[in-house]
């Protein structure tokens, strides 16, 4: 459970199995649109409301940056372990 809150990630950093799900919730005041660009575990949630939670699985080992493009100082650090 990823929560979007203060215009941040919390918990900022995390590691995971592939395969595992990640869940986004926005305990915000605000919409954020959460997306990865990282190379087999990119993503794009598209605009979350607050309330909203969303789930993306991320199948490749690696590292995965995790951003907000409305607010572009919200980064989550994802390694994905085997």
């Amino acid at each position: 459970r990823i929560e979007q809150t203060g215009r941040g990630f919390v918990p900022a950093a995390l590691t995971v199995k592939a395969g595992d799900a990640l869940v986004f919730v926005n305990d915000d005041y605000y919409d954020h649109n959460v997306y990865s660009e990282s190379a087999g575990n990119a993503f794009n949630i598209g605009i979350q409301e607050p309330g909203n939670t969303t789930r993306v699985v991320l199948s490749k080992p690696g590292q995965v940056e995790v951003l907000c493009r409305i607010h572009p100082k919200m980064t989550l650090a994802v390694t994905v372990e085997p």
